[in-house]
């Protein structure tokens, strides 16, 4: 599959899930206007590449997801949920950072897939440690740029520009990985809850 295509399958996907009904399960509180305007500026700026240092660039659209991450973490409802937040999102670039270096220092070291690991742990760790949609996606538009700049900079040779096709069906597969994370693990800790408080009652019930 050629890249970008996954990218856009996957959202292709989303789209028909929250035109069915899906939306309160996928992005929750987001508005769909909030959603399409990220959408739009990505897209609009997807041309452009922004210089960073001699030998590493940004897109103009991974630029403007950065930009909505930062907002979408410094709305956090406290101050700990915001230092929480960049808690989250500076080990989650650490790991991205080091499963790129290690796989660029030999290439055969890799866990899953090779140039996979840093989408599969990103978004394991992004679904593990936050459980809402806005803050899955600070984490991880936040992340994912810093830890592709420690990336290029560490090598710097060329090569590791910060966006790209590639780049962007690594973060919508993270995203998407973050949010089944969570959903699984808040199934499982509600269906842990029934079976306690069914216990309870059982034992509650026995004569004494």
């Amino acid at each position: 599959m050629n890249d970008g295509y996954l990218a856009g399958l996957l959202l292709i996907m989303i789209g028909i899930l929250l035109s069915t009904g899906w939306r309160s399960l996928i992005i929750q509180e987001i508005s769909i206007r909030i959603v399409g305007c990220v959408l739009l500026g990505s897209l609009l700026l997807s041309s452009q590449m922004w210089p960073v240092t001699a030998s590493l660039a940004i897109q103009g659209s991974v630029a403007w997801l950065l930009l909505w991450g930062i907002i979408a973490g410094a709305v956090s409802v406290s101050r700990s949920g915001l230092m929480y937040v960049a808690f989250g999102a500076a080990l989650i670039a650490v790991v991205w950072f080091w499963s790129g270096r290690l796989y660029w220092l030999d290439p055969v070291l890799y866990v899953f897939k090779p140039g996979w690991d840093g989408v599969f742990f990103a978004g394991l760790l992004a679904g593990l440690l936050v459980g809402t949609f806005k803050d899955q996606f600070a984490v991880l538009a936040c992340a994912l740029p810093a830890g592709q700049l420690l990336l290029g900079l560490s090598i710097g040779n060329g090569g590791h520009d910060i966006g790209g096709a590639n780049w962007w069906d690594h973060f919508v597969s993270a995203l998407i990985l973050a949010r089944l994370t969570s959903v699984v693990l808040q199934l499982f800790i509600k269906l842990g809850s029934k079976l306690g408080l069914h216990r309870l009652k059982d034992q509650g019930g026995e004569p004494s």
